[in-house]
């Protein structure tokens, strides 16, 4: 539904909600043979409208905080490709354990239900990665490779430390780690 209503613009999608309304009001006055009064105009409600939000998009997922970093190291992993695309041949490529993040993010991930505990554990390992990626962003970056980096890349760079600042203080501060939709404290943890 949401691929056949993208085809169409913002007028065209208000003619035709308009054009509904009015064929159901119409339905409405000719099922109710009380109303003689065609017309007049409506003084009062005369009954309920459902909302059905079935058409709402489903690539819009709840941001939790292992999968925050698991797309962070995902992203860091790129970075780190395109400031090392000028050095190919002519020096080794640096170390971002993109195979062992991702096996250890999808360990978790799939689970119906992960204790608190995994969930911890996971982030923690996903931290590692991300501190890591950072740290190599930065030692090339001193070596003059951020020119190679588009804004896009380059605004991501900032985000991505935001990012990882934020989740250190939080892991220091005590507060609790946004899970699967709820916090720590709803798990029992």
């Amino acid at each position: 539904m949401s691929y056949f209503r993208k085809r169409f613009d913002k007028d065209a999608l208000a003619k035709i909600n308009e054009s509904i309304v009015f064929n159901a009001r119409d339905e409405e006055k000719k099922d109710d043979p009380q109303d003689d009064s065609s017309n007049d105009p409506p003084t009062a409600n005369r009954g309920k409208l459902i909302v059905d939000a079935a058409c709402t998009p489903a690539d819009i997922t709840y941001p939790t905080d292992l999968k925050l970093l698991n797309e962070a190291r995902e992203k860091t992993e790129e970075i780190i490709d395109r400031m090392h695309e000028p050095l190919v041949g002519l020096k080794k490529k640096p170390r971002t354990y993109r195979q062992k993040g991702r096996k250890d993010y999808l360990a978790v991930a799939k689970q119906k239900k992960p204790g608190p505990p995994k969930i911890r554990k996971a982030i923690r390992k996903q931290l590692g990665y991300l501190k890591r990626n950072l740290h190599t962003i930065d030692i090339m970056a001193s070596e003059g490779l951020l020119k190679h980096l588009s804004k896009r890349l380059y605004r991501l760079v900032l985000v991505i430390k935001e990012l990882y600042r934020q989740q250190i203080r939080n892991r220091h501060s005590g507060q609790p780690p946004v899970f699967f939709g709820v916090a720590d404290r709803d798990h029992g943890g």
